[in-house]
């Protein structure tokens, strides 16, 4: 009965376009992974008569990315939340040289590449760029995704939200 109650909370939270908060069932389960370098934003799409297209640089990083996902999560026993939990995605960059870069331009393509593979939707994602390092021999990202802390939150009849506190997504 209490799982059909979340449910019906996810329902009518998105019917409402509000931040749905959901229970998470592992919520001491990380996912650790380690992916090659991504291309950022500016080197992800082209485009053509004003259409946006994915560069073939993008498209191959988010198949290995997929692949790297898949085994981990059989590796590690990892399985994927339900929509409605907040994912912490924390993110340490090792880059091949000191050329400056914005770790920012990356979050598109990476968690878009995740998507639908290590969580069923990027709108319940928070990305936490933790460190920059500098690796010549394997630039890298070491990525560490685990859910956010859950505190029920319910709203008032005047639409204020009450029971949020410090540290709840």
């Amino acid at each position: 009965m209490k799982k059909k109650k979340e449910e019906n909370l996810v329902k009518i939270a998105h019917a409402k376009n509000d931040l749905v908060r959901v229970k998470p069932r592992n919520p001491k389960k990380k996912l650790l992974l380690t992916l090659p370098p991504c291309p950022s934003v500016n080197h992800a799409y082209k485009y053509v008569k004003g259409r946006r297209f994915m560069t073939k640089e993008a498209l191959m990083f988010m198949q290995v990315a997929n692949q790297i996902v898949e085994r981990e999560k059989e590796k590690q026993k990892y399985t994927i939340e339900d929509k409605g939990v907040w994912l912490i995605v924390e993110i340490t960059y090792y880059f091949p040289d000191r050329i400056r870069r914005d770790g920012h331009n990356m979050h598109k393509v990476l968690a878009d590449a995740l998507n639908g593979c290590a969580y069923v939707d990027d709108q319940f994602i928070l990305i936490r760029d933790m460190e920059i390092k500098y690796d010549k021999e394997n630039p890298r990202l070491e990525i560490v995704i685990y859910p956010a802390k859950y505190k029920r939150v319910e709203e008032k009849k005047d639409g204020r939200e009450v029971g949020a506190s410090k540290g709840v997504c």
